[in-house]
């Protein structure tokens, strides 16, 4: 989760890209990527506010489960399929070596 000076949160992928409303992930964010988070007990939704006159929920789309804010707000509150649950877990690095080449471990 990445923090923004609007008040809202982003979702950053591993490779630095941003997560936006349509599903697509983005080099840099733009409002399309702003979520505002609501939570429910200790589960949370997402929601997308890139058409302001028409928020929508994060939402699992299909079998891969692709992420896309596509579930409308006025439809009441989020459904099972719309809430998530932020796990800890151990921290998570990325080493790039001098000549750019990402740096991996084999057993």
């Amino acid at each position: 989760l990445e923090f923004f000076e609007s008040g809202n949160y982003g979702l950053q992928a591993m490779d630095g890209t941003y997560l936006s409303a349509s599903g697509q992930l983005k080099s840099s964010p733009d409002a399309s990527c702003e979520f505002l988070i609501k939570f429910k007990g200790d589960q949370v939704s997402f929601i997308s506010f890139a058409d302001p006159s028409n928020p929508n929920y994060l939402t699992a789309v299909g079998g891969p489960g692709k992420l896309k804010a596509s579930k409308d707000c006025s439809m009441g509150p989020p459904s099972k399929d719309e809430l998530f649950e932020i796990e800890d877990s151990r921290p998570q690095i990325k080493m790039t070596a001098q000549n750019g080449r990402k740096v991996s471990c084999k057993s």
